[in-house]
């Protein structure tokens, strides 16, 4: 399943446009992305010296992942069935926390960047993104 609907669960975090189902661009992911990147590496470093944290949001991950893909597979497949079917990218988005959280402690990187500069970042990208998938979707529709 995830190598059959990997991309297409990717594409459904971020969504797509309206009932028309059109795609959001590759460039507001692409932002989106950036945007996210900025926020987990702008933080102070988190404690590494926690193991009982580390391994309950290890096992919490794993957990919730097997948990979507269990609900998915009794509630729209039957038994015995190698691909889960009924899964879109929307219903991942709870394991973002997790994976920010891993690769902050993965990747040794630190952005450094003051508080107000990362509120005009984040503001102008989201804007941005926005404003192209406006422009996107009416040129699809319309």
């Amino acid at each position: 399943s995830i190598s059959q609907y990997g991309n297409y669960w990717v594409q459904g975090i971020f969504g797509s446009l309206g009932w028309d189902n059109v795609a959001v661009p590759l460039l507001v992911i692409v932002l989106i992305s950036m945007l996210y990147v900025i926020a987990i590496f702008n933080s102070k470093k988190l404690d590494s010296k926690d193991t009982i944290l580390k391994y309950s949001f290890f096992a919490t991950t794993i957990i919730t992942f097997l948990s979507i893909l269990t609900i998915f597979y009794l509630t729209y497949n039957q038994v015995g069935f190698n691909t889960i079917y009924g899964i879109q990218g929307r219903y991942l988005i709870p394991l973002i926390p997790f994976l920010a959280y891993y690769l902050r402690k993965v990747i040794p990187i630190n952005i450094i960047c003051t508080e107000n500069a990362t509120k005009i970042i984040v503001s102008l990208g989201m804007t941005t993104s926005i404003l192209i998938s406006i422009l996107v979707y009416h040129a699809v529709i319309y």
